[in-house]
């Protein structure tokens, strides 16, 4: 299973009133721990987020996918891609 690591997500245009996060401070995030070798996409599975969501996430200002590794200090940004036309 692994260690635990500890993993900072913060989220924009309104995915936490989509996961209805109470008390949510943008600036702070969410702190979560999990067990080691987790993937993105089981962490927002677990909070309510629908599998077929379309968040762009990002680690140290690159995106990744919702398959990517988890590691230990991670801060990861999430948001809704802008549309428009």
């Amino acid at each position: 299973m692994g260690r635990e690591i500890s993993i900072n997500i913060k989220f924009f245009s309104g995915i936490d009133k989509e996961l209805k996060l109470k008390d949510y401070n943008p600036s702070e995030g969410v702190n979560i721990t999990v067990s080691g070798r987790k993937r993105l996409r089981g962490v927002l599975k677990s909070m309510g987020a629908d599998a077929s969501a379309g968040y762009a996430c990002f680690r140290e200002g690159e995106r990744i996918s919702r398959w990517a590794k988890l590691r230990d200090g991670d801060e990861i940004t999430c948001l809704k891609p802008a549309g428009g036309g």
